[in-house]
């Protein structure tokens, strides 16, 4: 009990102490993602990089295995939770890829260096730490950036593209006949047509031909002269 609360601490700490940072607003936004950047691109690195040299050739040869298993681990389950998320849930493109990165991308860099270093001492966990941080900067991240990137791209194009123009007919005809005018009076009527044309449609207009152009829900093209 002692060794997980030892090994915790430090992260319980530093997580409340950001909490009450930001509570009080100690830093604006632009100098939280400067300090992000200095732990990300250089204090990060350059422990895993401290640790990794301490190491005898020896030990870092017979960690391969301990390598490979992670490394499998961690994009396994990246790919499952892709697949059963965008699949199964069918969820869009970049909640999947962002699903799966949240699971299958632990937070090794960050709480590995406290608690496993805590536990197995930095010379032991940094090799499983260092393999861990690898693996998600270099595979999950850049896969997810492609992912997101793609999905928005998708979203862009959709929203560039216009809706289909129909070929099949949607005339509808007016409800009360229009006044026709001339002898062809009686043969047949004038109707309003939805595109905006009037037009004489005549007695001897096939029943089936009308009821192409009175409704599109069956799909059938009136075609031809009215």
């Amino acid at each position: 009990m002692n060794a997980v609360i030892g090994a915790l601490l430090p992260l319980i700490v530093t997580l409340a102490l950001g909490f009450f940072a930001a509570w009080r607003h100690e830093f604006s936004p632009e100098q939280a993602l400067v300090l992000n950047r200095v732990v990300l691109l250089y204090a990060l690195p350059l422990l895993l990089f401290a640790g990794t040299v301490t190491i005898k050739r020896g030990t870092l040869t017979g960690s391969l295995g301990l390598a490979a298993a992670i490394t499998a681990a961690m994009v396994g389950a990246y790919l499952v939770t892709f697949l059963v998320v965008r699949l199964a849930l069918h969820r869009p493109l970049g909640v999947s890829a962002l699903t799966a990165l949240a699971i299958g991308g632990p937070a090794v860099p960050f709480a590995g260096v406290v608690v496993l270093g805590y536990l197995y001492r930095p010379s032991v966990s940094a090799v499983p730490v260092a393999v861990g941080a690898l693996v998600f900067n270099v595979i999950e991240v850049p896969v997810t950036l492609v992912l997101l990137s793609v999905a928005a791209g998708s979203s862009a194009a959709a929203r560039r593209t216009p809706p289909p123009l129909t070929t099949r007919a949607t005339t509808v005809p007016a409800l009360v006949p229009a006044y026709a005018g001339g002898p062809d009076e009686k043969d047949g009527a004038m109707r309003a047509f939805a595109d905006g044309s009037v037009r004489f449609v005549t007695d001897k207009t096939s029943e089936s031909r009308l009821r192409a152009a009175i409704t599109g829900a069956g799909g059938e093209a009136a075609g031809g002269e009215w």
